[in-house]
């Protein structure tokens, strides 16, 4: 079965775009979660090695520790937790949402139970304040707050019960729960304020339900074990109740004053796995839509890919038939409209041909004609091919040869001979030349030169050509200095004066004139000889080009003057050109102007 243009476009493309994303997909169902717990790990491990880094340069690096860990619980939603090894496990770990750490003057540490205040009071209470406390003792290290007060902020429990409009009875109640219990107030400095923030306790509770396992975990390793190097530990362990797998962040922290502090984070997979599921579920939304979208446009392009090439077949095939009537529309700039207007070329080629064959009355009259054609694109061919030095080799074959024959006994055949040998000896070194700055073999000699003087010493040199031809000199010229290699700007100069007087006139002008715009001086060389077509100003760089179909071999020359004209002043990145005036032509170029 014939499968189309258009249906292999769509094939091929369309089966690349499904690779590509069921590639994708694979990658986001089998990397992405572990590229994530990856990119989580070593966020929490920068962010520990930051609080280190900002704890240790702290003047206050007992304080600043809990400010730290309470600050990054907060900004991570990922509980932090400083364990002191001089004091209990299990109080350290299992601080209540609604508690408040503090500290008095003389190193205790106690919670500050704080649920009931207003929650507007409580924000005030920053992390390295001082604070005035009255509480309820409940054990050890708790108590159960009815007073408070730090800058600007102070809060009385019974004041907030009342101002709440809570009934008197359950205000009583409230009030004599801790009656019994003994009254400790104390003037400290807060040092974890774990009340503060509602949003933090999700994170905190996380630490509370781990808190028996890490500090197992603490016990069974041995708390002196963590100290022996200051690098950051991680394990992995998995909850026994939902088989959730967790990492444990442990860094020692080891402070000047021969403090010894342990850093803890928890960093559990719920919340990654949870986002990676909704990511994995949506994605395979993305993956139909994107597939569906991806076949709609391979469809769309290959229609349009193919229709135009679909359209040149069925054309060229109507020319097969000798229909030449229809042509391609051109609707594209690249290769494709390309080849259409190169098919459009074609058609109106072949139907003209065939148009002429038709119309012609006689079959002689064609044959000639072609056979002519043909023979002046043999001619022009020959001479492109053979670049001029098939011409001097056949005469100067010629006349050797007469003369090893005894046909020629005259020494003016030599001279011809002499003439040929001369002139390919100029042909052959102007093409080194050119090859030697084509190759970028030439390097210039900068320096600073008299243009005027250099023009005058070259017509002096081509005054036998000029008077041969009775050519009358116009000068404008005044004594300007440019900045050029002199021997190679002599050159230009020398070329472009014996072109001008080869292809002037018999007793013509040639005119040479300066003129200095924006620190350039600008040097014009004009004849009046024949105009130069338009079409053929820029064919004149070229090697071996002349104006003259036939190559004309009278006037003399190379063909490779201008050439050589070009390669130099492209290499003095000059601006040079050549135009046609009224009953002559001009070319010019510009050197930079030395004061």
């Amino acid at each position: 079965m014939k499968i189309g243009l258009k249906s292999k476009i769509f094939l091929f493309t369309a089966g690349l775009f499904s690779v590509v994303l069921i590639l994708l997909l694979g990658i986001q169902t089998f990397v992405l979660g572990t590229y994530f717990e990856n990119r989580q790990l070593k966020l929490i491990e920068t962010t520990i090695e930051e609080m280190v880094f900002r704890t240790i340069e702290s003047p206050e690096p007992d304080k600043e520790i809990y400010r730290l860990a309470s600050e990054n619980s907060l900004m991570h939603n990922v509980p932090f937790v400083v364990i002191d090894p001089e004091k209990k496990f299990f109080q350290q770990l299992n601080t209540p949402p609604n508690n408040m750490l503090v500290q008095t003057e003389s190193g205790e540490v106690y919670s500050l139970i704080v649920d009931g205040f207003e929650q507007d009071i409580i924000r005030q209470f920053e992390v390295g304040n001082w604070i005035e406390f009255s509480g309820f003792q409940v054990d050890e290290q708790n108590l159960r707050a009815f007073f408070i007060e730090t800058e600007n902020a102070y809060a009385d429990l019974e004041s907030t019960f009342r101002s709440s409009q809570m009934p008197e009875n359950e205000i009583e109640d409230m009030m004599n729960e801790f009656s019994d219990n003994p009254v400790i107030s104390q003037h400290g400095e807060i040092i974890f304020n774990n009340a503060k923030n509602i949003d933090a306790q999700g994170s905190n509770k996380l630490v509370g339900y781990h808190g028996e396992q890490i500090e197992r975990f603490l016990m069974e390793h041995g708390i002196e074990a963590f100290f022996e190097s200051d690098m950051i530990r991680v394990f992995d362990f998995e909850d026994s109740w939902t088989s959730t797998h967790n990492r444990l962040v442990v860094r020692p922290v080891f402070l000047l004053n021969d403090k010894q502090f342990l850093l803890i984070s928890i960093i559990s997979t719920v919340n990654t796995e949870s986002t990676v599921s909704i990511i994995q579920e949506f994605y395979w939304v993305n993956f139909v839509v994107a597939l569906l979208i991806s076949f709609l446009a391979t469809y769309i392009f290959a229609g349009r890919f193919s229709k135009p090439i679909i359209n040149m077949e069925s054309i060229a095939k109507q020319m097969a038939e000798m229909n030449f009537e229809q042509k391609v529309a051109i609707q594209s700039k690249d290769e494709i409209g390309s080849l259409a207007e190169s098919l459009n070329r074609l058609s109106e080629t072949l139907q003209s041909h065939i148009h002429a064959l038709e119309t012609s009355n006689s079959k002689l009259t064609d044959e000639i004609e072609f056979k002519t054609e043909q023979e002046e694109i043999r001619k022009a061919f020959v001479a492109n091919v053979s670049h001029e030095l098939k011409t001097p080799l056949t005469i100067m074959k010629g006349l050797i040869e007469g003369i090893k024959d005894g046909v020629y006994n005259d020494p003016s055949h030599l001279t011809s001979t002499l003439d040929e040998i001369n002139r390919m000896e100029h042909m052959v070194y102007d093409m080194l030349e050119i090859s030697k700055y084509e190759a970028k073999g030439i390097d210039l000699d900068i320096g600073v030169f008299s243009l005027e003087e250099s023009v005058r010493r070259i017509l002096n040199r081509l005054k036998p050509l000029s008077t041969k031809k009775g050519i009358h000199m116009d000068f404008q010229m005044d004594d300007g200095f440019v900045k050029a290699d002199q021997i190679k700007i002599e050159q230009v100069l020398e070329n472009l004066l014996t072109n001008a007087f080869r292809y002037a006139h018999e007793d013509g002008h040639v005119q040479v004139r300066f003129s200095n715009e924006l620190n350039r001086t600008k040097c014009t060389i004009t004849n009046d000889g024949s105009p130069i077509p338009e079409d053929a100003l820029e064919s004149i760089w070229q090697p071996f080009y002349r104006v003259e179909s036939s190559r004309n071999r009278k006037k003399g020359g190379t063909g490779l003057g201008l050439v050589i004209v070009k390669s130099i002043l492209d290499k003095h990145n000059a601006l040079y050109g050549a135009y046609n005036i009224d009953h002559g032509v001009a070319f010019y170029f510009e050197l930079e102007t030395v004061e």
